[in-house]
């Protein structure tokens, strides 16, 4: 079974939305839902419509590991994967939508810039300390 599949379930779930109400909002049936997801033949406009009814990154639904992801989110700085093609992503949905979704997006970034920037500071300040540590030495 598809871990796309296994990822919408547990949406779904967490949501209470049951499957035959989201395949309704998306224009599909419940069965062909199904069966698109059992059989991994779901096209990618499918996929963005479910994404944006859950108001979530497409990407995220790909994550084999859905649960660890979401675990690991909680605490991290860091976001979903980096989507490529964003423009698809901003050219679905409400404008309420893509500006929720993108606020949040800017602030996962900045989030992960002021990480990153702490990381390089260390660093710095760890080699720093070792030059210090190799003139004491060479002296």
């Amino acid at each position: 079974m598809s871990y796309v599949y296994d990822n919408i379930k547990r949406l779904c779930k967490e949501e209470k939305l049951p499957i035959k109400v989201l395949a309704a909002r998306i224009g599909v049936t419940e069965d062909g839902l199904h069966k698109m997801m059992r059989n991994d033949t779901m096209q990618l406009t499918i996929l963005f419509k479910i994404a944006e009814i859950f108001s979530i990154d497409p990407q995220v639904l790909l994550i084999r590991d859905f649960v660890k992801y979401q675990e690991n989110a909680e605490g991290a700085t860091q976001g979903p994967p980096v989507v490529t093609d964003l423009s698809r992503i901003v050219a679905t949905g409400s404008p309420a939508r893509r500006t929720e979704y993108l606020t949040q997006r800017v602030k996962q970034l900045k989030s992960e810039i002021e990480h990153k920037d702490r990381i390089i500071q260390e660093q710095e300040r760890l080699l720093s300390q070792m030059d210090n540590e190799s003139e004491v030495i060479i002296k």
